[in-house]
């Protein structure tokens, strides 16, 4: 599921970026951004931010034109979710190198 949202996604953000020149492409890269807006949303409404969304965000970072995309448009949920998925990826670090050194400790 996460990565058919993904590729529909990308597909629509390849196909502006190719018509750009076109009148109607405003139109299509305010609509495009609040396709990318309710997919987070809709992430977080069935997963949180569990594994599915750092996957989510992810494949987007992996994609120029995605990345582009979100970063030119000022894509408020990616930087939202992208800083709630790194804090959560250094937490857990943290927790893994306490458990660490108290178990090197403990020995």
């Amino acid at each position: 599921l996460v990565h058919l949202l993904f590729e529909t996604l990308l597909s629509r953000t390849q196909e502006l970026k190719s018509c750009e020149s076109h009148p109607v492409v405003k139109i299509n890269r305010e609509q495009l951004a609040e396709n990318w807006k309710q997919a987070f949303l809709f992430m977080d409404h069935c997963f949180g931010t569990g594994m599915e969304l750092q996957i989510f965000i992810r494949e987007i970072e992996k994609s120029f034109e995605c990345l582009l995309f979100v970063t030119e448009t000022g894509l408020e949920e990616y930087f939202r979710y992208s800083a709630k998925i790194r804090s959560q990826e250094r937490e857990k670090k943290q927790e893994q190198h306490e458990k660490t050194l108290f178990l090197s400790l403990t020995e």
